[in-house]
């Protein structure tokens, strides 16, 4: 899962020229890991939070290291392991 500033959108995922398509297997697997990410962090209640403009975000999923949160701005970078519960590295102002 990949979250960023909505204004960031175009240099991060450029979409224009991509052509639509329906893929139901690509959706299932989406949107269960979408709601096991979103409920770990980036929202208040229902509603996301938006990060940053030129963060990055991205939760991943590893055999070795389990799920990690690897978040970097302008001001911090984190790695959080969120299957240990524990921070890997951090380094910057916070």
């Amino acid at each position: 899962m990949l979250r960023f500033n909505p204004s960031n959108q175009t240099e991060v995922l450029p979409l224009e020229g991509v052509p639509t398509t329906t893929d139901r297997a690509a959706y299932e697997i989406s949107n269960r890991l979408l709601k096991e990410s979103f409920s770990r962090c980036w929202h208040s209640g229902r509603d996301a939070l938006i990060t940053d403009e030129g963060s990055l975000t991205a939760v991943l999923y590893s055999r070795e290291l389990g799920e990690l949160l690897i978040s970097i701005s302008r001001k911090s970078t984190v790695v959080y392991n969120f299957s240990d519960g524990k921070k890997l590295y951090e380094a910057g102002a916070r």
